[in-house]
């Protein structure tokens, strides 16, 4: 039995590949899905988003139902018909994440910021929230 070497970008062409075939499935075929990481807190929830290439009018950050929704569009800028491409991976078109909080934020306080292709969101929970430390008395 001969060995085969394990060749690195062969095994992630297949998981890019697989994933392409899954999205397809799964109806992101149609536009594509920004990585998102999403954190909470005691006190808040912190949301960064990776949106490369997209400029800030292009971005809309709705909070309806304890539900936020980051959605907006990648434009394809450099449209050259009359080029033919050896490889095009990056993806353009429109995209919608929405993601169920769970717990009431104060929509007053909410900050969002824009730097370096990162959409940051702080969207600090509300009072009524957040965890209160009852005292027990003695009677």
């Amino acid at each position: 039995m001969a060995l085969i070497r394990w060749q690195p970008r062969e095994s992630f062409a297949f998981h890019r590949e697989l994933g392409n075939l899954l999205d397809t499935w799964t109806g992101y075929g149609a536009g594509w899905h920004p990585r998102v990481d999403v954190a909470e807190s005691e006190h808040d929830f912190t949301v960064h988003a990776e949106l490369p290439g997209i400029r800030k009018e292009d971005i809309q950050v709705t909070l309806e139902d304890n539900t936020l929704t980051i959605e907006g569009e990648r434009k394809c800028e450099d449209e050259q018909r009359d080029k033919q491409f050896y490889r095009r991976e990056r993806a353009y078109g429109t995209f919608k994440r929405s993601f169920g909080l769970g717990t009431e934020v104060d929509t007053d306080k909410i900050a969002a910021t824009y730097k370096d292709g990162i959409l940051t969101l702080t969207l600090p929970k509300s009072e009524a929230a957040k965890p209160r430390q009852i005292d027990v008395t003695v009677s």
